[in-house]
Parts: C-alpha cells; structure tokens; sequence
C-alpha cells in the first residue's frame, strides 16, 4: 500500500511539472525552460544517474503545485481527522467547538486581514523595501490561509499529559473544523482576487451574496454529502458478504477517502469538508458492519497514509526554506504574525464569553491556552501554495507563511508544556473515569431536569 501511495505521487509529480500548474507560473516555466536549455550540453553528464535528472528532480521536490496539495495530500489527513474525532466529547461540546470553526474562523480571518490592510497602509512608507503592495481581497485571502491551525504537536503534549478532556476536545475539534472552514474561506477569497476584485456596487452586492452562498452551499451541503456517502457505504457492507475476501473488503473501504471528495469537486463543492465529515460518518456506520481485521487494518491505513501526507508538506516545507527563490520581506512578515495573533484573540475570547453565557464550560485559563494552541501548520502552507500570484504576491506569501508556521511549531509548540503549568491547568486526568463521571453526571442533570419539568 505504501509502494502504491509513493508511486502515484511520483507519477503526480511528472505530470504535474510536465504541463502548466495554472497562468501564475507561465513566466517562472519560460525563465526555467531558457536556463536549462543553455546548461543542458554543460550539466547533463554530471546531473543524470542511473537515468534520472538530479536537477529536474530537486525541482520536483521545490516546486509542488497548489493543486497537489489539495488532490492529494490534504483528503486522507482531513478523513483521517474526522476518523478519529472522538465523537462523545465533540458533541457534548458541539456549540463552542462549531462556534470556534465557523464563526470564529471567518472573524479570524478577516481580522487578520484588515488589520494587515490597516497596518500596510499606516506603516507602508516605515517599511520600505519590506513594504508588499496587496489589495484589500488578497489581504482576506491572507487572512483566511493563516487562520489554519494545526494542533498535532499540541494535541501531542495534551495526550502525553493526559490533561482534561474537556480541553482536548475542545483543542480537537476546533482546530478539525477550522481547517475545513479555512479552505472554504481561502478558496473564495481566491475567487474574489482572480476576478480583479469589485468593480461598483451592484457587484459588490451580487458578489457578497455569491460569497456567501457557496460558503453556506459548503458549510451545510458537504455535511450532509458526506453523511449520505456514509450510510450508502454502510448499507454495501452491511448487505453484502465479504467472508473468505479481506483484500477486497479493505479495498473498497479505503476507496471512500477519495471517491467522496472527487464527486464533491466535480459538483462544485468543497471535497476537502465533504471528505471530514465522510471521515466521522464512516466511524460511526461503516465500522460496525465490517469485520475486526479490516476494522483494524484500515485504521492503520488511514492513519499512516494522513501521516505520511502530512510528512510529505513539511519536508516540501523545510526544502523550500533553503530552496526559495524570492526575498523575505521581514517587516511584513512581523506585520503577518501580529495580525494573526490579534487575529486569533479576537476570535477566542468573544466567543468563550458568549458561549459560557450560555452555558459555562470554557474556564478563562482554557481560554489562553486556546489561543496560544492556535499553531499553523500544513493546511496553511498548502493554501499559501495556491495563493493566487495575479498581482505577483505569491512568493511574498508563501515566505511569511513559511516563517509563521516554522515559529509557530517549534517556538510556540515548545512552550504548550510550560504553559500547563503556568495556567493550572489538570494533568494526570484518567480518560476512563473522567467519562464515566461526566455520564453519571450528565445522567443526573437529565433526571433532574426531567423531574422540575414534571413538578
């Protein structure tokens, strides 16, 4: 399976540099094209071995197309992250984590964004060389990749501290949801900037609400696709037999990571959300109708073909930092990591707040720790991948992008330990009593609540 995986990547990377990736890179192809035409007599000898170009090779590691990424790399680590959802504790705290997702992310974003678009034109002149001349709708755009978050080192140390649960699905779900959310949101914010923008106010008015309808096609739509994927594919193993055939059965099991998301793209909808939530579905009702050993071995397959597609955007990621081609725009990048930050304040707090007006669960330590656990990661540097370059800013973004998420991994995901300490926060929490509790508990709300409506 895993010879398969590498070998469909490989083949992906031919075709994808063999053809134009899309019109941002038409001039960057012609530039590489001329120089390998006039080094080609001089390098072949010494850069062919055993048939194989070491430099078209380097470049196929350096130069992975945005379409890549969301083809191939970003579905088996979205399904893998809506499999091992653990589904008790995400609903138990549906509303905050949905609230974190949705509302939260989209606030995020376009936080990020403004204040990116305020402090390019307040300090443009103070910066410079550094100074990136970016619309409002490429700032969103921005805006929206950053707000990515990628949790697996925090989630790490959570797991290792076996802290509150209560914690950890809210640091789970939030930051499963938000990727999909984010991708949604970038992907729209592209669309914007591809067509030049908003040219008078009935285009305004007719874009808004085009945005907004695709966001909530998305939003609401691929839910309930993915949900309907599911119980299709639990109906099919559920009535027929696969006794005496695991191969067969394990084979079609793992089909329904891609086949989802490819029927959600051609349809115009987000295969990446399509995917997540296809992921939580199949656990809960394709899993009881198949046998232990599939059960099992799909799991494993799942989780290592997500991990190995994660490894596979980070070490692009660390080739890139030595590969890359463009400048590091530092104060920019400043600027970009500031507004993140406020960015993700203000998107955590308003919502706790609200949310324990409703109902207190979110205590103010695990607030800052929410905050704080917002790192970017894969999803965010994917998206940079993709950012459309009409105005020549892609390379500017994907260099504060890199420096982002490098900081935010090992600087910011290094001190998660430290911070549990500081904020108080439980450690040493038994996983299985602390759920047996939280039922009792919630068994006794229920009766309680049953008994005063009665009386």
């Amino acid at each position: 399976m895993v010879s398969v995986f590498f070998s469909f990547l490989i083949k992906i990377f031919f075709v994808s540099s063999s053809g134009d990736d899309d019109n941002d890179n038409d001039d960057d192809g012609q530039q590489q094209a001329n120089n390998d035409d006039d080094n080609t007599n001089d390098n072949n000898s010494n850069n062919n071995y055993g048939g194989v170009d070491q430099n078209q090779l380097s470049t196929f590691l350096l130069t992975f197309s945005g379409e890549l990424f969301f083809m191939v790399f970003l579905p088996p680590i979205m399904f893998n992250s809506g499999y091992e959802l653990k589904r008790e504790l995400f609903f138990r705290h549906l509303k905050p984590i949905v609230s974190f997702a949705v509302v939260g992310t989209a606030v995020s974003g376009m936080v990020t964004g403004l204040c990116m678009y305020g402090l390019s034109s307040l300090l443009g002149g103070w910066m410079g060389e550094d100074a990136v001349e970016m619309n409002l709708f490429e700032f969103l755009t921005f805006g929206s990749l950053i707000t990515a978050t990628d949790t697996v080192s925090v989630l790490g140390v959570l797991n290792a501290k076996k802290v509150n649960p209560h914690l950890f699905s809210l640091v789970f779900g939030e930051s499963a949801l938000n990727d999909a959310v984010a991708i949604v949101l970038f992907q729209s914010y592209s669309r914007l900037v591809r067509m030049g923008g908003i040219e008078n106010q009935q285009s305004l008015v007719h874009e808004i609400s085009s945005f907004v309808t695709v966001f909530l096609l998305d939003i609401v739509g691929c839910p309930i696709m993915g949900m309907i994927f599911a119980f299709v594919s639990a109906l099919v193993f559920k009535h027929v037999d696969f006794y005496g055939t695991p191969i067969l059965e394990l084979s079609l099991y793992i089909l329904i990571i891609y086949f989802p998301f490819i029927v959600a793209e051609v349809l115009g909808m987000s295969g990446i959300v399509t995917i997540f939530f296809t992921g939580i579905f199949a656990r809960r009702y394709i899993e009881p109708n198949i046998s232990e050993e599939t059960k099992h071995n799909a799991e494993v397959i799942f989780s290592l073909v997500a991990y190995l597609a994660e490894v596979c955007i980070f070490i692009n990621l660390g080739l890139s930092v030595f590969g890359f081609q463009g400048s590091f725009h530092w104060a920019f990048i400043g600027c970009a990591f500031l507004a993140s930050l406020i960015g993700r304040a203000m998107s955590i707090y308003p919502i706790s707040f609200f949310s324990n007006f409703l109902d207190k669960i979110i205590p103010s330590k695990f607030m800052h720790f929410l905050w704080f656990a917002g790192l970017r990661g894969a999803v965010a540097y994917a998206c940079a991948r993709d950012f459309p370059n009409v105005h020549g800013n892609k390379d500017e973004v994907i260099a504060a992008t890199m420096v982002i998420v490098f900081f935010s991994v090992i600087v910011m995901g290094a001190f998660c330990d430290p911070l549990l300490k500081i904020l108080n926060i439980q450690m040493g929490v038994d996983n299985q009593e602390y759920m047996k509790e939280w039922r009792n508990r919630r068994s006794l709300d229920g009766r309680i609540h049953q008994l005063g409506m009665y009386w």
